[in-house]
């Protein structure tokens, strides 16, 4: 319908692709329903491809995109790459103890802290094991901030298991997500690796700009482990290994000169790459074009 209105106005339409959203029907369906899935998904595939192919411009967050869209014969030269990006400003590093980590009562505790959706393409069970490693050590604490079936998953996996140090709260006002970040002591993202395909974790652009050090559970081809790895930011494990992550998560813990070079390293980063001044010429170009 947008696109329509857009040409029968005589206006530019362009695609601003942040998710291959096709490709993840069809994983899903694929997974739940096998070859009838993958019928399915091959009709929402035309439909992308359809307004792709139709769209005056098409500006993708990742150069990965770029050959699947191609393989839906959408032309290189109608494409831009602009990575996401995130707001140094509207996320600015902040104390551990600021007035939402005092009033939760975690200002004191050593705090893993996972905010962000929980949906199909996370394991949710590698946060529980997180929690199961770090167990025995004292005032510890693994807090995921998120709503729905993960977050349900993950608050369920803790009472049966007997884990005391996990927390699962509501999404908080986004007032508050400076304040909320800068409680961590290390920051949490995970993505499954059939998803790493037609997905790249925005919030840990959010993370680097709260200059805390990252745990990632990511594909390492992926854009936001890639960016993590080359900032060195922060660790980045397969997400199939959930001993691992439990182990990066442990590591961490005990190396605080580790943790603080890492959240340097992020926080530079961000305030290098997250010029919003070139970022905005970059759309203008796109747009006016």
């Amino acid at each position: 319908m947008a696109l329509k209105a857009a040409h029968g106005t005589n206006a530019r339409f362009v695609f601003w692709l942040q998710d291959i959203y096709s490709v993840a029907i069809t994983s899903l369906l694929s997974r739940r329903l096998g070859w009838p899935g993958r019928i399915a998904g091959s009709y929402y595939s035309r439909i992308e491809g359809r307004l792709l192919r139709t769209a005056d411009a098409v500006v993708a967050i990742s150069e990965d995109f770029v050959s699947v869209v191609g393989q839906w014969r959408v032309p290189r030269e109608k494409i831009t790459v602009i990575p996401n990006w995130a707001s140094t400003e509207e996320i600015p590093t902040v104390p551990k103890s600021n007035p939402w980590s005092r009033l939760h009562e975690l200002d004191e505790c050593f705090c893993f802290i996972y905010s962000g959706t929980l949906g199909m393409k996370h394991d949710p069970e590698l946060i529980v094991q997180l929690g199961v490693q770090l167990d025995n050590i004292e005032n510890a604490r693994v807090v995921v901030v998120s709503e729905g079936a993960g977050a349900d998953f993950i608050n369920e996996r803790s009472l049966e298991l007997g884990l005391r140090n996990v927390e699962v709260m509501a999404f908080q006002p986004y007032a508050d997500l400076a304040h909320v970040l800068g409680t961590a002591d290390v920051l949490v993202a995970i993505l499954d690796r059939e998803a790493s395909v037609f997905s790249v974790p925005s919030k840990v652009l959010s993370y680097l700009c709260a200059g805390r050090p990252l745990l990632l559970a990511v594909p390492g081809d992926n854009l936001a482990a890639r960016v993590v790895r080359s900032a060195g930011a922060g660790l980045v494990v397969d997400p199939g290994d959930s001993t691992g992550f439990a182990a990066a998560g442990d590591y961490l813990v005990r190396h605080p000169d580790v943790r603080q070079e890492m959240g340097a390293r992020g926080l530079s980063y961000a305030r290098d790459t997250f010029d919003i001044g070139s970022i905005c010429d970059r759309f203008e170009s796109v747009l006016l074009t």
